[in-house]
């Protein structure tokens, strides 16, 4: 199953997302046990992470358990700012995640999101993400299976399974699957963690 909203313009694909970003501002993913299991199954030292669409930012202080340098990226500038009380160890940046900063390639050793859903161009957004990874990076994306998934909308522009992503991903980038595990991401929907090396 994929399914692939087109929008007629990258600023009408920008309005929706920051208007989601901003009527989700309370709203989050992530649950905090899956990270436990992620930085488990690295079983290595982490010193620095991304993760991108963060809203109340409650992953990235997550990570900030684990990691020194933790940044975190959000499409809304409402959501940064209602959060902040939020952002007590990690970094929260007003960022477009589709685009890549000349400063952050080649820098984490984990690149971490929950929206891939959201992207403008999944293929193009993968690859700004892959780049921002150390050499022995781990890109980390938390699926969810949209074949059995209610609730999704236009502001999910890019809806498909872990199974799909995670052909095109070794296939595409020649990424290598590292480790996956099923967990629970937000409304108790089954979501997978799919993890990559280079």
């Amino acid at each position: 199953m994929v399914e692939f909203t087109r929008y007629k313009t990258y600023e009408e694909y920008l309005t929706a997302q920051i208007d989601a970003g901003t009527k989700k501002k309370t709203g989050f993913w992530i649950k905090p046990h899956t990270i436990d299991m992620l930085v488990k199954k690295e079983n290595r030292p982490i010193e620095s992470v991304i993760c991108h669409g963060v809203r109340t930012g409650r992953e990235s202080e997550k990570f900030a358990e684990y990691a020194t340098n933790v940044v975190g990226t959000e499409i809304s500038r409402e959501s940064i700012e209602y959060n902040k009380p939020n952002y007590k160890k990690s970094t929260v940046v007003e960022w477009d995640f589709n685009k890549q900063n000349l400063e952050w390639i080649g820098k984490f050793d984990i690149v971490y999101s929950n929206c891939l859903d959201h992207a403008y161009d999944p293929l193009e957004t993968l690859e700004v993400w892959i780049d921002q990874l150390k050499d022995n990076g781990t890109l980390c994306l938390d699926c969810v299976n949209f074949a059995d998934a209610p609730g999704a909308s236009d502001w999910d522009p890019y809806q498909d399974t872990p199974d799909h992503i995670e052909e095109y991903v070794t296939n595409v980038f020649s990424m290598k699957l590292k480790y996956s595990f099923w967990s629970l991401g937000g409304k108790n929907n089954e979501t997978k963690i799919l993890a990559f090396t280079k």
